[in-house]
This record gives C-alpha cells, sequence and structure tokens, in this order.
C-alpha cells in the first residue's frame, strides 16, 4: 500500500506558551490534516503540519498563502493550550511517500 503525506512548515512568530515543544492531533481527520508538531530550532520556533491533502489543491495552496490562519482553522483548540500560532514567514512544503510491506523478510 502507498498513501503520500505532505507536510509544510513555517516559522512562529513567538514561542507557544507554556511548552517546550508540542505535537498536537487533528480533532477532525475527516479534513485530512493530520497532526502539527511545534518545536524550536535554536532561538526560532517552527510548525510543521502534516497533511494528507492534495498538493495541488486549494486546502494546500491555503496553507502556503495563509499558514497561521490555516493552522487556526485546522486546530481550533490548539490556541487554547499555546496562545495564537502566528506564522512568521512563508510556509515551505513537500512531499513524503509512505509505504506499507504485505510481508516484511524477518
Amino acid at each position: 500500500m502507498e498513501r503520500a503525506v505532505h507536510p509544510a512548515g513555517v516559522e512562529l512568530e513567538r514561542p507557544p506558551r507554556d511548552y517546550a515543544s508540542l505535537t498536537y492531533s487533528a480533532e477532525d481527520l475527516a479534513a485530512r490534516f493530520d497532526y502539527v508538531t511545534l518545536f524550536p530550532i535554536g532561538t526560532r520556533w517552527r510548525a510543521n503540519l502534516f497533511t494528507y491533502l492534495e498538493p495541488a489543491g486549494s486546502a494546500m495552496r491555503a496553507i502556503l498563502r495563509a499558514p497561521g490562519e490555516t493552522l487556526a482553522n485546522a486546530f481550533p483548540r490548539l490556541s487554547r493550550l499555546v496562545g495564537r500560532v502566528e506564522a512568521k514567514s512563508r510556509a515551505e512544503a513537500q512531499t513524503i511517500d509512505l509505504f506499507q510491506l504485505e510481508s516484511p523478510p524477518r
């Protein structure tokens, strides 16, 4: 079985409140958003959003155009934990192919 994950990453305006790092799962998988990770890189903070969206679809274009707003819409309860997530940079996107072996050699 093969499927693709389409992550998008963005630098954050400020660190999330009360967390050294955080992985937050989607509240509604039907929207095809899986999870977001918030973590430091040196003195900067980054959010990586993992999705099962079509890479050329309108939802992925929304992430690239307005990543902070898209994060808030995709994970509406996230702000209760970390405060408002605001993007400082353009979002960067790529594709990761996932494979599942039916009978892996042992």
